[in-house]
């Protein structure tokens, strides 16, 4: 029994399992809890020195306030320092090469650290949890709500930390790292802050939850904290990951499950009460969403390395229905149609559903939501699929990457508002008002939405045409990767064959 406890520790993540042992040694955790602590104690005898129960109905509502702010700053802003820290020491320590040479893998170095966070904010809460339940006793909070409250601080925290990891694996450069530092201790600080008026404003009207669209609404509420956590735990490993191994893989399962999670509940809430607007603002919202993630997979070198190749299926149709999944610049471009295709998916059946219901309401509005998305979506591809193709083998240089990254978002940006100054400067009106050819939402709203094809939106499905024929030939270059891939692995070893001939 004994070597089967001791043994224990060996089989968790080891990478859990080193940084536990270094924060619960230093100075930042062996310093900041007990301070935090002391704090929260302070100003809770504070309170209760100044506390009349008989006159002060409310006495549980204030002490919980005063207590689960002292909790959110040690959630989000103490946990996900440490976090940033944690991963900033294996570049000041010059440790991390040691992890690539060992045979952990990007994934297992993420969550262990994260682990290793969370067990830090696992003992704020429960160092805070006698201040919360002597709060509910001075009555003015029910159960539920603090129930809720932390579980959404939890969620909060987790998101957070699994930012600060993703920041700080930005770079090896320390001065990098430091405007990275600054910038994340100025959002978490304005997170912080957010949370305790948001904690105040509740406490004063809590949410029954008698009804199942109260439960809709703070399941869906929690799952859009936790978004940018999950996105932030696989950009993470891509970037901690070495430069031989699949670091595309898990980013692009993750970005597909999580916009078919975000979905599911919106195809559902327009099932239960049909809107005529909801379709157009999911597509929009969503593909501007989804983009900004494939920008990353649109932009990666195009040929696989030798370690993923070895690992394509051996066989050619199964190498191509993955292909989506796989990295590569022009396998990313598959994947953001295959994206762009799932949203309309669930954007005919919302549609569908709203017409089916109200018939005599069935406008040509409703029914154009197709068009004026894919008019949207049309733009989006062509910023992103264009230049990276443009681009083309040069992917191969990591600081070319940056700047097709960076320069994207901006060229997008400028194709918007240029245009606009030029129509200051010659006095067209109609093009200071953002109504032009490049203004997305003027030709997929005003026009398409409006309209149905007209001329900005012809010219806009033609534009889409040509840009598709143009990135092409890099998507038939992907799939040829592939099969020629699949077909390598399928054939059999020279060694191998070496041995059969000579038995």
């Amino acid at each position: 029994m004994s070597s089967g406890a001791s043994a224990f520790p060996d089989r968790l993540n080891p990478i859990l399992v080193k940084e536990l042992r270094s924060a619960l040694r230093g100075r930042y955790f062996r310093f900041l809890f007990p301070l935090t602590l002391l704090i929260a104690t302070a100003i809770a005898v504070v309170l209760l020195v100044n506390l009349d129960a008989h006159l002060h109905a409310f006495a549980g509502r204030d002490f919980f306030q005063a207590m689960f702010g002292c909790l959110l700053v040690a959630l989000i802003g103490l946990v996900p320092f440490s976090a940033f820290l944690s991963m900033g020491n294996e570049w000041d320590e010059h440790t991390y090469d040691l992890l690539v040479l060992s045979r952990l893998e990007a994934r297992q170095i993420v969550l262990g650290k994260l682990g290793s966070v969370l067990v830090e904010a696992f003992l704020y809460l429960c160092a805070f949890v006698p201040f919360l339940s002597f709060a509910f006793l001075l009555r003015g909070i029910d159960l539920t709500s603090i129930v809720l409250l932390v579980a959404g601080a939890v969620v909060a925290c987790v998101s957070a930390s699994a930012i600060a990891l993703m920041l700080s694996s930005v770079s090896r450069l320390r001065v990098v790292r430091v405007i990275l530092m600054v910038a994340l201790a100025a959002v978490l600080f304005g997170c912080a802050l957010g949370g305790i008026v948001f904690v105040d404003e509740y406490a004063r009207d809590p949410v029954a939850f008698d009804q199942a669209e109260h439960w809709i609404a703070l399941t869906i509420t929690l799952a859009l904290i936790a978004l940018p956590g999950l996105l932030s735990i696989a950009a993470a490993a891509s970037l901690v990951a070495h430069a031989e191994e699949n670091a595309s893989t898990t980013p692009r399962v993750v970005v597909t499950a999580l916009l078919l999670l975000l979905l599911a509940p919106c195809v559902w809430m327009q099932y239960e009460n049909p809107s005529s607007n909801m379709p157009m603002m999911l597509g929009v919202v969503l593909s501007v969403g989804i983009a900004l993630c494939d920008l990353f997979f649109v932009t990666e070198p195009e040929t696989l390395t030798r370690h993923v190749r070895a690992r394509v299926p051996s066989s050619p149709w199964r190498a191509l229905l993955a292909a989506p999944f796989l990295p590569g610049g022009g396998r990313g471009v598959l994947l953001l149609l295959l994206h762009f295709a799932l949203i309309h998916a669930a954007l005919g059946w919302m549609v569908a559903v709203y017409v089916g219901v109200y018939p005599g309401h069935s406008n040509t509005d409703v029914r154009n939501t197709h068009l004026a998305v894919l008019v949207f979506q049309i733009y989006l591809f062509v910023y992103l699929a264009l230049p990276s193709t443009i681009v083309g083998r040069r992917l191969q240089r990591a600081g070319v990457r940056v700047a097709t990254r960076v320069l994207i978002p901006i060229g997008a940006l400028l194709s918007l508002f240029l245009p606009a100054l030029a129509g200051f400067l010659l006095r067209s009106e109609a093009w200071m008002e953002m109504r032009h050819p490049l203004s997305a939402p003027w030709v997929a709203f005003d026009c398409a939405w409006r309209h149905g094809v007209d001329g900005p939106t012809l010219g806009a499905l033609i534009a889409g045409g040509v840009a598709l024929a143009l990135v092409l030939p890099r998507l038939v270059r992907a799939l040829d990767e592939l099969r020629r891939a699949a077909r390598e692995r399928a054939r059999p070893a020279p060694a191998a064959a070496g041995v059969v001939d000579g038995a």
